[in-house]
């Protein structure tokens, strides 16, 4: 046995560079993931700044109507009337409130938490709606959708239309009502899509790597292919 001939070759092998090229590689990756992710929510934080006081001054005037129209004895509303301007001040205060907590909230993250931690905190900030989102969004569009289709009846019928287009006034404005809400839901998710939707699915092959490194396991194109989905 030539001992001499296996300890030189032995000295020749060389412990394989591509983990550690795959490291630094993951690693650069997940930089750049989080200075893009840092630049769309830089991005939202100053639409958000823009929006909130606009709704605030909106929420602000059909206040300032609602009390002087109920104080003056000439311009005194009617209870239909006063229903439905509280509830579209209500919507719009609503609406400045959680403008401006969303706006807290992305002031408060925390880039240089765990990559783990901030990565799934994103991925949930980042998805088109929350199951609370849904309800919220249900029950907003009822409310404002029977308070206004009840004044919008009332003063149709009143100024324009006899009893006998009741029905039809009531079918039409249920058919018009509801568009709005489905156009607006739309274009609320076309937003999402070309705002944030790759940086949701980025971010969910991301965690979805983590967990196979943890397991040990490798993942496969069937595996891969939903993580994109």
């Amino acid at each position: 046995m030539d001992l001499n001939g296996i300890k030189s070759r032995a000295q020749k092998v060389k412990a394989p560079q591509a983990e550690s090229g795959a490291r630094v590689r993951t690693s650069s990756s997940l930089d750049k993931l989080t200075a893009r992710l840092q630049a769309a929510d830089q991005q939202e934080q100053s639409g958000l700044r823009k929006a909130a006081p606009l709704f605030a001054f909106a929420a602000a005037l059909l206040f300032f109507v609602l009390v002087v129209t109920s104080l003056l004895p000439s311009t005194s509303p009617s209870a239909g009337d006063v229903v439905f301007r509280v509830v579209v001040f209500a919507n719009f205060l609503l609406i400045t409130v959680l403008l401006l907590r969303k706006l807290r909230h992305l002031s408060e993250i925390d880039y240089a938490a765990p990559m783990r931690q901030f990565l799934e905190a994103t991925e949930r900030r980042y998805r088109f709606m929350r199951p609370w989102d849904y309800l919220i969004i249900i029950v907003g569009c009822v409310l404002l959708g029977s308070v206004t289709g009840i004044h919008v009846v009332n003063v149709m019928m009143e100024r324009y239309f006899g009893p006998e287009h009741l029905t039809l006034i009531i079918v039409s404005y249920c058919v018009f009502f509801t568009g709005l809400c489905v156009m607006g839901l739309v274009f609320t998710y076309l937003n999402w899509k070309r705002d944030k939707r790759q940086l949701w699915l980025e971010i969910r092959q991301t965690l979805a790597e983590f967990s196979d490194e943890e397991t040990g396991s490798t993942p496969t194109s069937s595996e891969s292919e939903v993580s994109r989905s």
